[in-house]
């Protein structure tokens, strides 16, 4: 740089007339010291699945065993770190250049049970500053992975290179691609990321990616543009053609493959132009699906250089030149079918093919308009409607009778097919029972509606002309005015219908049953206190109980479901008004001089006979209840009082001992009572003849 303090810039000089004259100017100029070149590194954060912390994430620049301080690019051997958050850039500047400078993100921590983060660095975490390249650039990827969530299940997809036509020594052996899917790119570990990363594959080879999602996803294998500057002088590479445009991944294809092919030509330096191009763009007009700027259009080229076609493929309104062909002319033809889309008219100009004349040298362009219009689909009449089946029941049956009952029920339509409970139609029948039916506690209804039922006019049939409730061996019977079948139509005014059955079950007429407190010689013993209780806890508040014809008095229970009353040695006890069902009599109040008799469990039928331990009887056969003798129970001597059923323990002298006929009726004694009926009287009747 010139001195200014030490120049100058004009020189006086007085001319004399025959004298040469000289003038002198003098510049001085010194070395300035030049600034030192520095560098820069672009540091960003991308964050892939859910970020669990708290969003912010530490890393270090290191140079050597130095530590870069702050963005300004100071280095120091103490240690300092930098923090940033998903989708932020951090620039540091002032770098030294010929140093290397490593990256390196802080470990994540405070994750929870399950969680993982996979920490990876675009193409290196190291950058080289030098005076050819003064700056780089790092992203750090933290994937976030819960394995706690089962991993789906995942596909590949294997990229081979081929490389024909003219090579030679210091051709490329690594081409590089990437793989698009919807506006995300494919990651080095086969998740979907914003960065687009590049992968390698050598020449006349292939290389797999693995983890790929098969979820329904469309990918697109799209090759790195190939640097022409690096090729060896005269060659040059076509553009490259693909097996396949895109791949879709899904449970049923989860794996695919694309051919990535490479042509290099070789020609003479500033050659006579022998080929052209062709330059064929997509335009989309009209009313533009949402969908069809990410379409794939397809195309058929045929012409000198493909005598038996080429297919080649546009994304959306992008455009593709064919280079290195055959002058001549060639004809386009679009696959419609490829790019018709559902609901939308397509308008192809040139359907029917475009022919283009191709020129040496020249590029030869042509736009194909794709015209679409939009035709909403007619709404199609209904077909199908929907049909509720409700059953009700009445009268006699509990809820949880009802619930254990086998009765079913069949839906038959106008064709006599059978109706099942998922809409379809069967040609074989279908039973409904009450167990396919929907059914809210403490209620007696159930009832269910059925879907998708084709239209018509349907009929319900209940079969149940005597049915056992709860598994009992008590029929139930409707009644007349029962409704045993209904009817409904569902057409396209009035898609639902309504089978409505309400039925009142009855379990025979009142009924009456005779009871009777005997000894064991089938005398009727006074005094005793019978409980008379409904096992199916019906109400017996409205019961009977005669004696001689003439209506005692009964006691009755809280609850209604029992009623207690006094024999006599007169008559039996006969108790009126009885519904069939399941019925225990039981001794509460025993008469002096006996034994308590167990209870007896039995089922009055609807026919009025009885049912006791397997055994029937006819109707009008009592239920006898047999008290036996306590033995131990002294009788009054002086009024000599004895039942039938018994010899006085006094009649022996003083020292004597009972007789053989006294033992053998105390014997008689053990014999269990716990059912008895008209069966036992007899035998009774015989054994004291025998006696006698």
């Amino acid at each position: 740089e010139k001195d200014t303090s030490k120049s100058t810039d004009k020189a006086e000089a007085t001319i004399v007339a025959g004298q040469n004259v000289t003038a002198a100017l003098t510049d001085t100029y010194t070395v300035k010291q030049a600034p030192v070149p520095t560098g820069s590194i672009s540091i960003t954060k991308s964050v892939v699945g859910t970020d669990p912390t708290s969003g912010s994430f530490t890393f270090t620049v290191k140079c050597g065993d130095d530590y870069v301080q702050d963005t300004t690019g100071t280095v120091a051997s103490a240690y300092a770190d930098f923090t940033i958050t998903d989708g932020e850039t951090i620039d540091i500047t002032g770098l030294e250049l010929g140093k290397v400078y490593v990256v390196a993100e802080d470990e994540v921590t405070g994750l929870a049970s399950g969680i993982v983060c996979t920490t990876t660095y675009s193409d290196s975490d190291k950058v080289v500053l030098d005076a050819n390249t003064t700056s780089g650039s790092v992203t750090i990827t933290n994937t976030f992975t819960d394995t706690n969530v089962p991993n789906p299940t995942t596909g590949s997809i294997t990229v081979t290179k081929l490389v024909t036509g003219s090579t030679t020594s210091g051709m490329p052996d690594k081409y590089k691609f990437y793989i698009e899917c919807g506006d995300q790119y494919v990651q080095q570990d086969g998740s979907l990321g914003d960065t687009k990363y590049l992968f390698e594959v050598g020449a006349n080879s292939d290389v797999t990616i693995d983890n790929l999602d098969t979820n329904t996803k469309t990918y697109k294998v799209v090759e790195d543009t190939v640097d022409t500057s690096a090729l060896p002088s005269g060659y040059a590479c076509d553009v490259p053609s693909y097996s396949t445009p895109t791949i879709t991944l899904d449970p049923n294809n989860e794996s695919g493959s694309v051919v990535i092919t490479n042509n290099f030509t070789y020609t003479a330096p500033n050659p006579v132009p022998v080929t052209g191009s062709l330059k064929i763009t997509l335009d989309l007009d009209g009313e533009v699906p949402s969908d069809a700027p990410n379409k794939t259009f397809v195309f058929e080229v045929t012409g000198p250089s493909y005598p038996n076609g080429t297919t080649i493929y546009i994304t959306g309104e992008d455009d593709l030149t064919i280079d290195n062909l055959l002058p001549g002319t060639y004809k386009v033809v679009e696959s419609k079918p490829d790019a018709e889309i559902t609901n939308y008219d397509l308008s192809v100009s040139g359907h029917d093919g475009i022919s283009i004349d191709v020129v040496a040298g020249e590029t030869a362009t042509r736009t194909i308009v794709n015209e679409y219009t939009y035709n909403p689909p007619k709404p199609q009449p209904p077909t199908k409607g929907d049909i509720t089946f409700t059953k009700t029941f009445g009268g006699d049956v509990t809820e949880r009778e009802a619930a254990g009952d086998n009765l079913y029920f069949v839906i038959t339509n106008e064709n006599g097919e059978y109706l099942a409970l998922d809409g379809t139609l069967s040609s074989t029948e279908v039973r409904i029972t009450l167990a396919d039916l929907d059914h809210t506690d403490g209620t007696r209804v159930w009832t269910k509606t059925i879907n998708d039922v084709p239209l018509g006019r349907y009929t319900v049939t209940e079969h149940n002309d005597e049915i056992f409730i709860g598994g009992s061996n008590i029929p139930y019977t409707m009644e007349a005015t029962s409704v045993r079948t209904d009817s409904t139509s569902i057409d396209s005014s009035s898609l639902s219908g309504n089978l409505d059955l309400t039925n009142i079950y009855v379990n025979g007429p009142d009924l009456d049953v005779t009871l009777s407190k005997q000894d064991i010689a089938g005398k009727e013993i006074a005094e005793a206190e019978l409980t008379f209780t409904s096992l199916d806890g019906y109400d017996l508040s409205n019961v009977v109980v005669t004696q001689n014809g003439v209506q005692v008095k009964v006691t009755i229970s809280p609850d209604k479901h029992a009623i207690s009353f006094i024999t006599v040695d007169t008559a039996p006890s006969i108790i009126k008004g009885l519904r069939a069902g399941r019925y225990e009599l039981k001794e509460t109040v025993t008469p002096k001089a006996y034994l308590t008799a167990e209870a007896i469990q039995f089922s009055l039928l609807p026919d009025g006979s009885t049912e006791c331990g397997g055994k029937v009887t006819v109707a009008g056969s009592p239920i006898i209840m047999v008290d036996k003798a306590d033995p131990n129970y002294e009788v009054d001597k002086d009024t000599e009082v004895i039942s039938a059923n018994r010899e006085p323990k006094s009649i022996p002298a003083t020292g004597e001992t009972a007789s053989v006929v006294s033992k053998a009726g105390i014997a008689v004694l053990s014999l269990s009572a716990a059912c008895f009926t008209g069966y036992f009287v007899y035998n009774a009747k015989k054994r004291k003849a025998e006696e006698e």
